[in-house]
């Protein structure tokens, strides 16, 4: 009886220590996942900023080579065609950073016997090579926008689109050619200067986003321009129409956030998988464009509850076997 009893105490001061190292196992495993957690945002946080950084800098390049052949085609007024084709070539060896480099000109603006001249020098496989927009297509119908867009409003960002003769989807900078007649001044033609967004959403491929994270550009209408998954881009997906379509109540918040606050971070969960994301998201200025980092997370709180209610099982069955908590007897049938 004696040996019973010593036995019990053991089994309760067992079963006491072992809930206790219970609970402190699992507060320090949910205090370190949240420190991992933090950390885990810290990195994504930096890792948004890096690739505003890259994004921001390659827009900012165009720019500046537009600007560029904007100020000579102004200074040098009517140049004739060899010169013009030159100067283009000149440029795209000098950038070769850049998809392209072209201009096009109102119907007989460059020459009065001939309709439509737009010569276009691009990079192909690394090599400088010029090409005839107008041999291709008829820039001057409304459907091409790049075109028609700067001739009323001036030098801009077009929406990324896929180019007919690039045969790849580009972000590009245009701006209108004035000719300057004596006091008059008017609008011949259009200069641009484009890259392709696969080259970014190559460098997006590298940023440290966790196994199944991935980085997203919306356009400044709102549309995917660079997704891991290319149909969305292709398909010229609205992101805001889709989240509508679908009920995505987690993207709409998401979108509605991002009007309020341009920088920021949102919880939400991933309406086809259920999966807790986090989503970053920081202007890029120069083209109205906004990034997005997308992290998926662990469910560590979850996970350290179930370890909880694990201990607190065994720990009852220590107490069960110490005979504390009293087990459930069977009755004794009489026949």
């Amino acid at each position: 009886m004696l040996y019973l009893l010593r036995y019990k105490h053991i089994f309760l001061f067992a079963s006491i220590l072992f809930f206790i190292l219970a609970s402190i196992m699992t507060f320090i495993h949910i205090n370190t996942k949240k420190s991992e957690v933090y950390k885990y945002h810290e990195v994504a946080r930096t890792e948004t900023n890096r690739a505003v950084d890259y994004v921001s800098n390659k827009l900012k390049m165009l720019k500046t080579i537009a600007t560029s052949l904007e100020k000579v085609l102004h200074n040098n007024g009517a140049i004739h065609s060899e010169k013009l084709e030159a100067l283009l070539m000149e440029k795209a060896v000098e950038n070769p950073k850049i998809f392209g480099i072209g201009v096009a000109y109102n119907p007989y603006a460059f020459d009065i016997d001939k309709k439509l001249y737009a010569p276009y020098v691009r990079h192909k496989e690394g090599v400088p090579e010029l090409i005839h927009v107008e041999d291709i297509y008829d820039y001057t119908k409304p459907a091409h926008q790049w075109f028609s867009l700067p001739l009323k409003k001036g030098g801009m960002w077009q929406e990324p689109y896929y180019g007919e003769a690039s045969k790849r989807m580009l972000a590009e900078y245009t701006f209108p050619i004035y000719r300057h007649d004596e006091n008059n001044k008017s609008t011949v033609g259009v200069g641009y200067v484009n890259h392709t967004l696969e080259e970014m959403r190559g460098f997006l491929s590298t940023l440290e986003l966790g196994k199944s994270g991935y980085g997203v550009i919306l356009s400044k209408e709102g549309y995917i321009i660079s997704h891991p998954d290319e149909k969305l881009v292709k398909r010229k997906t609205h992101l805001e129409t889709v989240a509508k379509e679908q009920n995505d109540k987690e993207m709409i918040r998401l979108i509605e956030l991002m009007r309020i606050q341009k920088t920021g971070d949102l919880s939400l969960l991933e309406m086809a998988t259920g999966r807790k994301a986090w989503v970053f998201f920081k202007p890029i200025p120069e083209a109205g464009w906004t990034f997005l980092s997308v992290i998926f997370e662990e469910p560590t709180h979850e996970a350290a509850q179930k370890l909880h209610r694990q201990m607190i099982i065994i720990s009852l069955l220590f107490l069960i076997l110490s005979g504390i908590i009293p087990r459930p007897l069977g009755r004794n049938l009489m026949i």
